[in-house]
């Protein structure tokens, strides 16, 4: 899940809404490797409601997404975002639910 996350959305310049990655940390633990994506701080507030704006800001967003080869299952989620209270700029922390789109999907 995370070298597809790093290959298929990090990677992408479309995507000015993701926080920035700065390190991956693995370490072991039971015996079994575990890894850890560390961002940089995005700065902002969590959201806790879907405003016109943040539900705007994601029809814009999974419309990149889909034009990317990308699919956003599942319900959108305000918890979803960090908000700058002063710019309004919005920074989106669900990318562990993107997938790749399905070739058979119809979209509306």
């Amino acid at each position: 899940a995370l070298d597809f996350e790093l290959d298929r959305v990090y990677s992408r310049s479309a995507f000015s809404w993701f926080p920035e990655p700065i390190d991956i940390i693995e370490w072991k633990n039971d015996d079994k490797m575990k890894t850890c994506l560390v961002f940089a701080d995005p700065g902002g507030e969590p959201s806790t409601a879907a405003t016109e704006n943040l539900l705007k800001a994601f029809r814009e967003m999974n419309k990149t997404f889909l034009a990317e080869g990308l699919n956003f299952p599942g319900e959108f989620e305000p918890a979803d975002f960090l908000i700058d209270p002063i710019t309004g700029r919005f920074i989106f922390l669900g990318t562990d639910r993107l997938v790749p789109l399905d070739p058979n999907l119809a979209i509306p």
